[in-house]
């Protein structure tokens, strides 16, 4: 019948209507209308259409229909149900509102507590005062059938079919058609009952005191049969209940009107006082509230956000909050509250409220804003899209990275960790490294200090070459670095990636990194080290245990008589994988001792031979010789002592001869005191990093592979390994 209807209003001349019928959602009890789902044609966003039929109830309850409408479309209040748009057409009339469900629906489920009807009470009283003071109006239907609520479960007034303007006399509708509201009589005020509706002229503003009483009577206790149940408390406040039977008085003009009742409910410790009513009252006008009143306000939203409905939560005060937040109104406790609230929330509820409005805020260019976002981003990073992340979050986060703010900076830092599993390979193994290695180096110490720890944290999710590349070259200067903290970490960081580096990485460039920290000046460093260091060397026992026992040739020399027989020229060294070879392939101590004694000597020998000239030998001196090996002894640490330096000085002529001396100590009772004091300085390259004997001089400098620069040295960031080098875009691939 009613798409029948609204094919026929379709087809009219007169005004469309832009709304589509849905399902019935049932008869609405004592009331001229039928209501319906329906959904508007443009956006198909939802509403809820009113629908009367005179067919159904009457031709002479249209004009009650007409004047619904046209009431409803001019009366504009929070309290009162949003009109959307009406249509009348064959004694049809159709209209358009906000998705509402009757009040009475909740009454007799019992899903209301104590405090949601208190606030609903409330909600209408307010409602009621706007329509009898301010607009200068009588509702004159003031019943549970008039009360609808919305989907955030706000009580919201209805019912206007007899609404009528104190200016209109006793012509208004409400003289004229009073009676003709369903179940007027069980509703109407005593006065009526004398002489008619005609007889509220007098004090028409009464006859909606009387109609709020039997609203909260019905709301807490149900339906009542005669007027004498109206007197009963049952389950209404006490607190209210002393107030409430004041709007029942026989006499209209002693009654309570509905702006007294208001006003002493609102008193200090009133029964319209309520942390749900705080809240709603000053939600809308959140934006303009100042500080003061805005901090007493989240104060108590804080306090009673648990006792909110969740349908309040959700649809009301979150939209509001956020709103407050992204016009500067709050700060960082306004959006800590929106995350504690949507926590509450279910993950899809979440996704379709809170994920818009981070996205839309991290466009933001207030740094307050902003800061508050990063703080926060763990609690909501669960619901954002990894695509939105990667795309839309990380661009506009990573301008913290260069922040002229140090606690900016740091947020962002912090921020990273949280994002990191969403973020994008792409950005991961490049931009982000890229970012990282700016704060490494960071005047702040502490921001230096939670790169490395980030680092540590991220390491899983790089790629294999960029993690190698990278962590040794980062954690390694982190070891240098002269804040204690950051070496701190830096060891811890070693400790928690120690998977992710080969063996040869392990012994050969961190543990030479992390050795200087055993003596560390600050204990907690010099602790960490040690441990960490045991923790490399457990691995580095794993990662060798598979390795062969040796990698000596089977062909090699195997006894010192094998030998050369004479030693090498003056001038020459042996090949030192031979020399080796040929010391660790001995089959005696005596041999080795003295294969080690004869070459030293020999060696040593000849080069002061060559830098100074002939020397007439001694007279009585047998020439020199290896010792057979049965007669040789073993070299001990109390028989071996090394050359004194100090024991006299060679010409300044001479000593510029002598070429660079092998790493090998000597015996002092080979050549007696030696003029070797001048050359202590060749062996400072030694202390640091070998340089090459006969590399050419070059216009740049050799740099080794690993990159511990000092901690001050901004210039080079992080050394050959591409760390930090942000104009080579491939740095990190």
């Amino acid at each position: 019948m009613w798409s029948a209807a609204l094919g026929a209003l379709g087809r009219s001349s007169g005004p469309a209507f832009g709304y589509s019928l849905g399902e019935r959602i049932g008869t609405h009890e004592d009331s001229i209308w039928t209501l319906h789902h329906g959904t508007k044609k443009d956006d198909r966003s939802d509403c809820s259409i009113f629908a009367y039929d005179s067919n159904k109830f009457g031709r002479d309850r249209l004009v009650l229909a007409q004047n619904a409408a046209k009431k409803l479309r001019t009366m504009r209040h929070p309290g009162v149900i949003k009109f959307l748009d009406s249509v009348e057409a064959d004694g049809v009339v159709y209209i358009a509102t906000e998705r509402v469900q009757p009040l009475s629906w909740d009454t007799k489920r019992h899903v209301l507590d104590t405090e949601s009807m208190r606030w609903g009470v409330y909600s209408v009283t307010s409602t009621m005062k706007f329509i009898n003071e301010d607009a200068n109006c009588v509702h004159g239907n003031v019943r549970l059938s008039s009360i609808f609520t919305t989907e955030s479960g706000e009580w919201r007034v209805g019912g206007f079919e007899v609404l009528t303007a104190v200016t209109e006399g006793e012509s208004g509708m409400i003289y004229t058609y009073g009676g003709l509201a369903p179940s007027a009589s069980r509703y109407a005020p005593p006065e009526v009952g004398n002489s008619g509706w005609s007889g509220i002229h007098t004090s028409p503003k009464a006859t909606d005191a009387w109609g709020l009483a039997t609203l909260i009577y019905e709301s807490f206790n149900g339906p009542f049969n005669t007027t004498s149940d109206l007197q009963k408390q049952g389950k209404i406040p006490s607190d209210m209940f002393a107030h409430y039977k004041r709007l029942l008085l026989r006499n209209p003009k002693t009654r309570l009107s509905i702006s007294n009742f208001l006003d002493q409910g609102r008193r200090e410790r009133g029964f319209l006082k309520s942390p749900l009513i705080s809240v709603t009252e000053n939600l809308s006008n959140l934006t303009l509230l100042n500080e003061t009143e805005r901090n007493a306000f989240l104060g108590n939203l804080e306090e009673s956000v648990d006792q909110l409905p969740e349908p309040f939560m959700r649809l009301r005060l979150l939209p509001e909050l956020i709103k407050s937040f992204e016009f500067g109104g709050g700060g960082e406790k306004v959006y800590k509250l929106i995350v504690k609230i949507a926590s509450k929330l279910d993950e899809e509820q979440q996704e379709a409220i809170l994920a818009p409005a981070v996205i839309r805020l991290f466009q933001s260019a207030d740094p307050n804003i902003r800061l508050a976002l990063l703080d926060s981003l763990e609690g909501v990073v669960g619901i954002l899209p990894n695509s939105a992340v990667s795309s839309k979050i990380f661009p506009n986060l990573s301008a913290g990275f260069t922040d002229a703010n140090p606690i900016v900076r740091e947020a962002t830092l912090k921020a990273i960790l949280p994002i990191t599993p969403k973020l994008s390979d792409r950005i991961l193994n490049n931009d982000l490294l890229k970012h990282l290695a700016r704060t490494h180096v960071d005047p702040q110490p502490g921001i230096r200090t939670n790169t490395t720890v980030v680092l540590g944290h991220i390491a899983s999710h790089l790629s294999g070459s960029t993690r190698k590349k990278v962590l040794t070259a980062a954690f390694s200067k982190s070891l240098k670095d002269p804040f204690v903290h950051a070496r701190h970490a830096g060891l811890r960081a070693l400790e928690v990636t120690v998977e992710y580096f080969d063996r040869e990485d392990l012994a050969g460039r961190l543990l030479s990194g992390m050795c200087p920290l055993l003596v560390d000046g600050e204990k907690i460093v010099r602790e960490e080290a040690a441990r960490v260091i045991d923790v490399f060397l457990k691995r580095i026992k794993e990662l060798t245990k598979d390795m062969p026992e040796t990698l000596i040739d089977p062909n090699a020399p195997q006894h010192i008589s094998e030998l050369p027989k004479h030693p090498p020229p003056p001038g020459s060294f042996p090949s030192t994988a031979n020399f080796a070879t040929t010391l660790l392939s001995s089959n005696s101590d005596a041999g080795m001792a003295g294969a080690l004694a004869g070459w030293a000597v020999k060696s040593i020998a000849s080069k002061v031979i060559e830098s100074t000239g002939p020397l007439s030998a001694p007279a009585a001196a047998p020439p020199l010789r290896v010792p057979s090996a049965p007669a040789a002894s073993t070299v001990t640490m109390s028989t071996f002592k090394p050359m004194d330096l100090k024991a006299s000085k060679l010409s300044g002529r001479s000593a510029s001869k002598v070429p660079p001396r092998p790493s090998i100590p000597v015996s002092s009772n080979t050549f007696g005191a030696s003029n070797l004091d001048e050359d202590v300085d060749a062996w400072e390259p030694f202390e640091d990093e070998p340089k090459p004997k006969t590399a050419p001089p070059t216009s740049r400098t050799t740099s080794t592979r690993l990159a511990v620069a000092d901690a001050d040295d901004t210039g080079d960031q992080w050394g050959d390994d591409g760390w930090g080098e942000e104009e080579e875009d491939d740095a990190w691939e």
